[in-house]
């Protein structure tokens, strides 16, 4: 019996993972055929008035709609982790987890419980791993910034204009950031403004230091001054409050392994002594006081653990 339904849900998993890749292939290949199409359509239009629009939407304000907002922040979020997933790419890995969790909960629990309980945590993996990613690389922009700000300050001292030295940092900067100052300097090439572009990044990228960047060169664009001044002060800050993090960081590193380690003891306990003593543990479950003494538990476990995030969170 454990072996037939081994072999079932490796066969739910074998066929669920091949007509996910067809259907993503089948969708590649359509959208690569429309892209042909639009770019067919926009040669014949020598001003790109369409970009133009395009880009001018991108800074605009998120919309209002419960369905386009969460679009919205998906695609937000698939930008973000740097993976190089569409929205399409990004909605076939969620059904692809969320088909696996659900042949992974029916093989387990068999019951219709087991398969809602396995599609919700199948389709939430997908978003925990974009969601890490995402983090990785605003943390990796982070650290970036300070040296972007002193090179686009460098680039105003050689008598370069605020749109040249944006495509030119584009150009010497790598990894997340530097596509984005190439976004921009493209976005202001088909026409649209330094302040709207910018505003556009720093909503994709959340970040208060790019956003003082931005009311930075707003305020200049308003009042005048002098910017290669600015922003090297701007720059200092930055690389302070970076350091200061990493300070941080490293001082509490002790302190946060060990609070982690004596809130996940528990969980790696239960789990230990349910493998090893399957009747000792099996008795929570068959009574309702048990069942109420584990999901008091595991709320007391959930609290703990917020507890010690939120302490040891500081707002820079």
């Amino acid at each position: 019996m454990p072996e037939t339904k081994l072999l079932m849900f490796l066969t739910l998993v074998v066929s669920g993972g091949l007509a996910m890749l067809l259907a993503l292939a089948v969708l590649r290949w359509w959208e690569k055929q429309r892209a042909k199409t639009r770019a067919g359509q926009l040669t014949s239009d020598p001003s790109a008035e369409t970009l133009v629009l395009r880009s001018a939407q991108e800074a605009a304000a998120p919309p209002e709609n419960l369905r386009d907002r969460l679009d919205y922040l998906f695609q937000l979020l698939l930008e973000r982790s740097g993976l190089g997933l569409d929205a399409t790419a990004g909605a076939l890995w969620l059904a692809l987890g969320a088909c696996i969790g659900a042949a992974a909960g029916y093989l387990w629990w068999e019951n219709v419980i087991g398969v809602a309980v396995g599609l919700f945590v199948g389709a939430m993996l997908p978003l925990a791993v974009f969601g890490y990613y995402a983090r990785k690389q605003r943390e990796n922009m982070q650290r970036q910034l300070p040296d972007v700000i002193f090179s686009l300050s460098r680039s105003l001292r050689a008598n370069l204009s605020l749109e040249q030295a944006i495509a030119h940092v584009g150009e010497e900067t790598p990894n997340a950031l530097g596509r984005e100052f190439r976004r921009i300097a493209e976005q202001m090439y088909l026409g649209l403004s330094a302040s709207a572009a910018l505003e556009s990044a720093a909503r994709r990228i959340q970040l208060p230091d790019f956003n003082l960047l931005v009311a930075l060169i707003a305020l200049h664009r308003s009042a005048g001054g002098n910017l290669p001044l600015l922003l090297d002060r701007l720059a200092a800050s930055v690389r302070d409050r970076n350091q200061f993090r990493q300070y941080f960081r490293t001082v509490t590193a002790q302190a946060r392994i060990t609070a982690f380690a004596i809130a996940l003891s528990v969980p790696v306990l239960f789990i230990g002594m349910w493998y090893w003593q399957p009747d000792y543990v099996g008795r929570f479950f068959q009574t309702s006081a048990g069942l109420s003494a584990l999901a008091v538990a595991a709320i007391l476990e959930v609290i703990g653990l917020l507890w010690i995030y939120w302490i040891l969170r500081v707002d820079y």
